[in-house]
């Protein structure tokens, strides 16, 4: 390891060093290079066994153009007869009848004969085919094997205690987290980069061109930034609390995550914005270049073609599809290192300032509303999806804002003993303060989705469904408001494990109450209606009365307030009794 490149490495980033002499060892190279060798030469017997000059093909086939109007011809005098049959009872006609029909089906599945066949047909769809299925399975192994290294390694760290020493070298946050993406998945690297001339070969063969190629490598490794910062910061959040389980939670869901994406089709909602989190998006324009259809291929994407991104069709040329799906990587990537940095420096502060987690809403809610904007007219099936990306996104920023109690009660007790200004002060603290609660934070992010939807439904909205959709954005609102009420007041309690307590009562108050009402109403006439106290509460209000929805709001409303005033009444017990024993401690000697 004292070759020239690792004495560079050691320079730019000795993280990096640390990571890669502790990986690169004979055994774990050798074994790498074995398993992507051998996988190779799997994926390409593997369908080699329907070679034509190995296996007979019929007349059918496309690989015999020069029969099909033969066997066109050969299947339309056999449905006629078929007809025939129909109505004809004499048996002797029967017969003769039949026996053409024998004759037929023979006709219909001869073999093509051999000097007929059009191997360079068959070729290029056998090189698109390997060229697809080395880009699918190197995708998802880069995915799913890099996720989980990445947190299992954080987790391991964190349980050896290791990780805060390294907190305590002077090289930067950026700079060890940056060690840490490129070292801990580098075996996986090693084992995708050697695929890569096969890769190529595959896709020339293929009339892929290799700038086409490189265009898909380049998406490859934006998706990789994003949801290995995604790992990282998983692993660095979750570290204390999941007890060993957050490598195999994480990894698991991202797989899904990625899974859903790449098997979904176009279907002019919001749910469009799924089909840029997976690279393989960028595959059907490359098809398309050979002339093959999609059909058994391991990805879908059907009509990526029609792809709108507010009005403009982004799916028309795969440059601008290229384009969209870099600009969403690097939006939430750049987002989740500013996380990640703040929480590597300071874990004891909320992941994110309020004044980030507002910039962030912004930018978030402009990206979904881009996919909605096609067809923004009912809050049942074409704007749900904007609602639960929301869902994920306030959650996320409960947790990040949200401090711990330790936290809230040094900010109670400088709170108190500054006197002057004190209403204005404590204005700013509760807008901009890194260490106040994040109720008034979560609250003014809300208000930032919430005109920025109601803005969108003014200009695009039919009159007859601006009510409705209204109605719909102030239910989430009120609702996902008692949600960060809740989560901060569990934040106050003395256990160690608040956090887990506080994450426990906010996913059952989002899980239980649709489950429940699915399960006892769903069979019931209008049933969409007794989701008006859930999170769901956006499908209730086309068909939920004036009154309930009413009560919904007073009830959240009410509960809201209660929650503030414990709220605050625990911040002042806790200030209090912090300058008791301050006091105390003082007078002591």
């Amino acid at each position: 390891m004292n070759l020239p490149v690792f004495n560079q490495l050691r320079e730019w980033n000795p993280q990096l060093v640390r990571e890669l002499k502790g990986r690169f060892r004979l055994r774990n190279i050798l074994m790498v290079i074995g398993i992507s060798i051998l996988s190779q030469v799997i994926l390409f017997f593997s369908t080699f066994d329907n070679f034509p000059g190995l296996k007979k093909i019929p007349i059918s086939s496309p690989y015999c153009p020069s029969q099909n109007q033969a066997f066109q011809a050969y299947e339309k005098q056999y449905w006629q007869i078929q007809d025939k049959l129909v109505n004809i009872t004499d048996a002797t006609k029967r017969s003769v009848l039949e026996q053409q029909l024998k004759t037929l089906e023979k006709l219909k599945n001869s073999d093509c004969p051999h000097n007929l066949i059009d191997f360079n047909r068959w070729f290029t769809d056998y090189w698109t085919n390997i060229f697809i299925w080395i880009s699918v399975l190197a995708v998802f192994s880069l995915i799913v094997l890099g996720t989980y290294m990445l947190i299992n390694d954080l987790a391991t760290e964190e349980r050896r205690g290791t990780l805060n020493f390294i907190r305590l070298s002077p090289q930067s946050a950026q700079t060890i987290l940056i060690g840490k993406l490129l070292g801990v998945p580098s075996l996986v690297y090693l084992g995708i980069l050697l695929t890569i001339p096969y890769q190529l070969w595959a896709g020339i063969s293929a009339n892929i061109s290799p700038l086409e190629t490189l265009s898909f490598y380049g998406l490859t490794v934006a998706s990789c930034a994003f949801l290995y910062s995604l790992a990282l910061l998983v692993g660095v959040t979750t570290s204390s609390w999941l007890h060993g389980l957050q490598s195999w939670v994480g990894s698991s869901f991202i797989f899904m995550f990625v899974l859903t994406a790449n098997n979904k089709a176009i279907t002019h909602d919001g749910w469009d914005w799924l089909n840029l989190f997976s690279p393989t998006c960028l595959l059907r324009y490359l098809i398309n270049r050979t002339g093959e259809s999609y059909l058994n291929y391991p990805f879908s994407h059907a009509k990526i073609q029609q792809l709108e991104w507010f009005g403009l069709r982004i799916g028309e040329n795969g440059v601008s599809l290229w384009g969209l799906a870099l600009l969403n990587y690097a939006v939430l990537t750049y987002w989740i290192w500013q996380a990640l940095k703040r929480n590597y420096n300071h874990p004891n502060l909320p992941a994110l300032s309020k004044k980030q987690s507002y910039l962030l809403t912004i930018s978030f809610t402009l990206l979904a509303l881009g996919f909605t904007t096609a067809n923004f007219e009912s809050v049942y099936n074409d704007s749900s999806a904007i609602f639960i990306a929301n869902i994920f996104l306030i959650v996320g920023l409960i947790f990040a804002l949200s401090p711990q109690r330790q936290t809230l009660q040094d900010w109670v007790r400088y709170r108190r003993e500054r006197k002057q200004d004190w209403w204005i002060d404590l204005g700013k603290d509760l807008v901009w303060g890194e260490k106040s609660p994040a109720i008034v934070a979560i609250l003014i992010n809300l208000l930032i989705v919430s005109t920025l939807w109601i803005v969108t439904i003014s200009l695009i909205v039919k009159p007859s469904q601006k009510i409705e959709i209204l109605l719909a954005v102030g239910l989430h609102l009120s609702f996902m408001l008692l949600c960060a009420s809740i989560a901060q007041l569990m934040l106050m309690m003395k256990t160690p494990k608040r956090t887990l307590w506080s994450a426990g009562i906010v996913s059952a108050l989002l899980i239980i109450p649709p489950f429940i009402t699915a399960l006892l109403f769903n069979s019931k006439p209008a049933s969409e209606a007794a989701y008006v106290w859930s999170v769901l509460s956006f499908v209730s209000v086309s068909f939920a009365t004036t009154s309930s929805i009413a009560m919904s709001f007073v009830g959240q409303g009410l509960m809201i307030i209660l929650c503030n005033v414990q709220l605050t009444r625990l911040l002042k017990k806790a200030g209090e009794s912090e300058l008791k024993a301050l006091a105390s401690g003082i007078k002591a000697p």
